[in-house]
């Protein structure tokens, strides 16, 4: 193994700390979607992603706000019918998985997740047990956190580069206040930060964890209540944008980003322009001032990097997607304007610009007849016939979104007989690399009207059927099999069934069972275990089978996973089991994976794997951390402190 924390606090162990994080033995378990092989959600038998306009990568990258794993856990032992998992009431005589409970983690994670770390690994192995201890922040005693404290200022001090990248964004997945000052001091390279990291004299505090401290700093200013310490986080993350010159753009695209996730109060009558080219307030005073600020940095083209353009797009969607209602309208139309006039031929936009401006649409517009709203959709229609090609998947996507966000007023739902129209002809009578992706639209489209209690349509659910059935690619069965999952069709279930024995790819076994565990049909969990017993030299399908017999509710397959991960022949394959595992969040799996996570006999990449599934199970956010920096977002407008092949990106890491 790896270095450890030496003494640490509350620890034996050397008289000083060692250097932590040695060099895997094995391929990593965790990473980028690019170079991660044991990702349940990449395309073809080897488990790599082609390219990064494949559906695959867009569903990677958005998946958590659809598989809701911790909705269909319950809390404690208890029993109920078949119709519990499709949400219809309570099971008999059966045994459901349970969601673990605060003293759950308290006894049993907590104390194996401060020990495994402050003993060491390697750098996949430290990355996942911060984040794990940072997800159950919430659970840690004044001790347990004291020694947290500890450990994350080791790493941010005497850490290699992507650990300490790891710490600072820890503190602030844990949103831990306590934290900021440092931060701060980090993100805006402060003699104090330069003497606490023990730089040499005239070095400075390198940019990319200048920029995982902004990305920290974003997610305490998303969780905390205090209002004058988000409007101080707003202005110390506009100091770096006020800068002219940055080596890269990577410090630019983390802090507009963090702004994104720091929503500042709406103060009624507060100075704003709507134009997004005049002077205003400082932004750290008002929502109105703050999203002006972005309107006017991202019109600034000779100014503002292109790829800090990109993600100031959706910066600005997402603080208007949450904006409260005394929000004046007149600041969605300015940045519906900025945006749409971006999309214009005559703008000569980089495509990451146009596609984050697409994405952004996305997450600004809804359904009904405001003549903001209308004109969002009109642009999203157009760019499906005037625009680039990733432009136009983006595109539909974003239509699918607003088509089932409903608006205000007695129509509130006035545009969206029209985007279903819009979808269901791209389905029909598209481009064939457009189809999956409208498949893919329509099946966003159909979940969120669920999610809000309208029912799906059922000429759409036959449609997506047809194409289930005559579908002769992997990866557009993948894509219709995913959608009629997404919209739980559960006419779908006899030909997915079929599916299941007549495909031989992997990939598409995958989204096929996850299209049924998603549709939630029990009558699919015998021949997925049929399957699960045949694979013993698979163990990427192994994985992706274990996660759909979880969402069925299939108490047995817990036994079965534990069981095979106390079975050391197959390194690949206990991995996979682990993983596996944390996806299906059962408390029950606690204990083998804590058993895994401290023996250090166990192959390193196991040991990484049951470290992050640990962090999973006990994350009692319904949504994990990373999905708000990921939804809506344009990940092909990549920086290094976003995504890299190293796999140590912000949205690489779990």
């Amino acid at each position: 193994m790896g270095g450890g924390l030496g003494r640490g606090p509350g620890t034996a162990g050397p008289s000083g700390p060692s250097t932590p994080g040695a060099g895997p033995r094995g391929a990593p378990t965790t990473g980028s979607p690019f170079t991660n092989p044991n990702s349940p959600l990449t395309l073809g038998k080897t488990g790599e992603v082609v390219k990064t306009s494949d559906w695959q990568v867009w569903w990677m990258y958005n998946r958590d706000q659809y598989l809701h794993l911790r909705d269909r856990l319950v809390d404690g032992g208890t029993t109920g019918s078949d119709d519990f998992f499709l949400g219809k009431g309570q099971r008999e005589n059966t045994e459901d998985r349970r969601r673990a409970s605060k003293e759950d983690v308290r006894s049993k994670v907590v104390p194996a997740l401060l020990k495994a770390i402050e003993a060491g690994g390697t750098n996949e192995f430290c990355h996942g047990g911060m984040l794990a201890l940072a997800k159950i922040g919430v659970s840690l005693s004044p001790q347990e956190q004291a020694r947290f404290d500890f450990i994350l200022n080791f790493f941010l001090k005497e850490g290699n580069e992507n650990i300490h990248r790891t710490a600072a964004l820890s503190m602030g997945v844990l949103a831990y206040e306590p934290a900021l000052p440092l931060l701060r001091s980090v993100l805006l390279d402060t003699p104090e930060a330069r003497q606490i990291l023990e730089l040499a004299e005239g070095e400075a505090v390198s940019g990319d964890l200048r920029a995982s401290a902004a990305f920290g700093m974003g997610f305490i200013g998303r969780q905390t209540n205090d209002k004058d310490l988000r409007r101080a986080i707003v202005e110390d993350l506009v100091t770096i944008l006020d800068l002219e010159e940055q080596p890269t753009p990577d410090l630019k695209v983390a802090a507009v980003t963090a702004m994104g996730l720091t929503p500042i109060p709406v103060v009624d009558g507060a100075d704003a322009c709507y134009c997004g080219t005049c002077e205003v307030d400082e932004p750290g005073t008002s929502r109105q001032a703050q999203v002006t600020w972005l309107m006017r940095f991202f019109n600034d083209k000779k100014g503002t990097p292109a790829l800090a353009r990109a993600h100031t797009a959706t910066a600005m969607a997402r603080l208007m997607q949450d904006a409260p209602d005394n929000t004046p309208k007149e600041l969605k139309i300015g940045v519906a304007e900025a945006m749409i006039d971006s999309l214009a031929r005559s703008a000569r936009e980089t495509e990451e610009v146009h596609q984050a401006c697409v994405l952004g649409l996305g997450l600004l517009g809804d359904a009904d007849d405001e003549a903001v709203d209308v004109w969002i959709r009109s642009s999203l229609r157009n760019q499906l016939r005037h625009s680039d090609e990733m432009s136009r998947r983006f595109a539909l996507i974003s239509l699918a979104k607003v088509g089932a966000r409903p608006g205000t007023g007695d129509r509130a739902w006035a545009g969206t007989a029209g985007v279903r129209k819009e979808l269901t002809h791209q389905l029909a009578r598209g481009k064939k690399h457009m189809k999956p992706w409208a498949g893919i639209a329509l099946g966003v489209f159909g979940h969120d009207l669920a999610e809000l209690g309208v029912d799906p349509d059922a000429g759409v659910a036959t449609a997506l059927r047809s194409m289930i059935k005559r579908a002769k690619k992997p990866e557009t069965l993948g894509a219709y099999a995913l959608a009629a999952g997404l919209r739980g069709d559960q006419e779908a279930v006899d030909e997915l069934q079929r599916k299941l024995a007549q495909i031989d790819d992997d990939a598409t076994l995958g989204y096929v069972s996850l299209g049924l565990g998603l549709i939630g049909d029990r009558s699919s969990i015998e021949p997925l275990q049929g399957m699960l017993g045949q694979l013993e030299d698979r163990p990427g399908l192994q994985h992706r089978l274990g996660l759909s017999l979880g969402l069925l509710g299939d108490g047995a397959m817990l036994a079965t996973l534990t069981e095979r991960l106390e079975d050391d022949s197959n390194t690949e394959a206990q991995t996979s089991v682990a993983s596996a595992l944390g996806f299906l969040g059962d408390a029950r799996s606690l204990d083998s994976l804590v058993a895994v996570l401290l023996d250090d006999s166990t192959h390193d990449d196991t040991r990484t794997s049951s470290i992050v599934s640990l962090g999973r199970v006990s994350d009692f956010a319904r949504l994990p951390w990373r999905a708000y920096l990921t939804s809506g977002a344009n990940y092909r407008a990549n920086t290094r402190s976003l995504t890299n092949p190293a796999g140590d990106g912000v949205m690489d890491l779990e």
